[in-house]
């Protein structure tokens, strides 16, 4: 991901007017890519926040509806700087190069915390390893083998028993990603007069700053005990 970017920096930095077909198809296949990857990275961030107390689940909320926010407020200080729209997509897709090589540098130093060490079991795992690799070359017998592996876990159960949040989940996202962006970057201004500022700024600090603002909100409310009965209202 962190070269795609670099490679969509240099698309907006470069004339493309001579190959828009060219261009569109790079466009749409990084797209497929980016957001591919952050399906990957989401799961594979929530399946170790699982093995985490709720505190840090509730925190990674928190720092995600704060991403949006920042992603948006970079956007719309990348147009007030540079005034154009090639200027400001090249200012846009540089910052996020930089926050992406953040990521990746936090990720790694993720796991060299001795709290993440501790939750994710990491001295049993590798007890564990050491006992099957000791039944493999045969000082183990087969029923003491049986007790280090463990045992598949029915999915459809489990997705029984919480089929009401799932649900709840589901038509959260299926609302949500209905109307946003596609149906509210459509919305005009209801002011008939017509200046820069509602031409550069409205949609992105109508359609995407107040959304994300709002996601940020409501995953903050929740963390805080003084708060957490507005949740009753949402």
């Amino acid at each position: 991901m962190f070269f795609l970017f670099i490679i969509t920096t240099l698309l907006a930095i470069f004339d493309t007017s001579q190959w828009p077909g060219t261009f569109f198809g790079i466009t749409m296949v990084t797209i497929v890519i980016f957001n591919a990857a952050a399906a990957v990275y989401q799961s594979g961030m929530y399946t170790l926040l699982a093995k985490l107390p709720p505190s840090y689940i509730q925190c990674y909320l928190v720092g995600q509806g704060f991403g949006g926010t920042f992603v948006a407020i970079s956007a719309i200080i990348s147009i007030a700087i540079a005034g154009t729209h090639r200027s400001a997509a090249v200012g846009y897709f540089t910052t996020a190069v930089v926050v992406l090589f953040v990521c990746v540098v936090s990720y790694c130093l993720l796991y060299k915390m001795s709290v993440v060490k501790y939750h994710l079991g990491i001295a049993r795992g590798n007890e564990a390893a050491d006992e099957i690799n000791k039944a493999a070359s045969g000082m183990m017998d087969s029923s003491a083998l049986r007790q280090c592996c463990t045992t598949c876990t029915n999915l459809a159960q489990i997705f029984w028993d919480i089929k009401m949040q799932f649900f709840n989940i589901w038509m959260t996202f299926f609302v949500t990603l209905s109307l946003f962006p596609v149906v509210l970057v459509e919305i005009p201004s209801s002011n008939d007069h017509q200046s820069d500022f509602l031409d550069l700024y409205f949609v992105p600090l109508v359609c995407f700053f107040t959304y994300n603002f709002g996601d940020f909100l409501g995953s903050l409310v929740p963390a805080i005990p003084r708060l957490r009965w507005l949740t009753m209202f949402a």
